[in-house]
């Protein structure tokens, strides 16, 4: 079933969608890691960021129950990249066991 909705300014579809993404990403400016679900485009690959939480949120441990039910409702694959040393034990947990394995010829392009 197509869903359509705003993201951003941008009125998108569901099928334009080709996963919902969770990445963990350094940060240099202070102490915390923040992690990211996002949303990829099946096109372009790009990816629309639409939660962002610091390490040391306590809204953190929300993230893989969140992820889930955005891929869930828009019935896409759910990526995880990076892992992080800074959260719960749940989402570590999480985390480790939702990992995306990447082959090494699709990270050198």
């Amino acid at each position: 079933m197509r869903k359509t909705g705003l993201l951003g300014a941008r009125l998108i579809s569901s099928d334009q969608l080709g996963a919902v993404c969770v990445r963990v990403v350094p940060c240099s400016i202070n102490k915390y890691e923040e992690i990211q679900i996002a949303l990829v485009d099946r096109k372009t690959r790009g990816a629309e960021v639409v939660v962002e939480l610091l390490t040391g949120s306590s809204d953190v441990a929300n993230v893989a129950p969140v992820a889930e039910e955005i891929a869930r409702l828009l019935n896409l694959p759910l990526v995880v990249l990076g892992m992080s040393r800074q959260v719960p034990q749940g989402l570590a947990s999480w985390l480790a066991r939702n990992q995306t394995r990447i082959p090494a010829a699709s990270r050198a392009k």
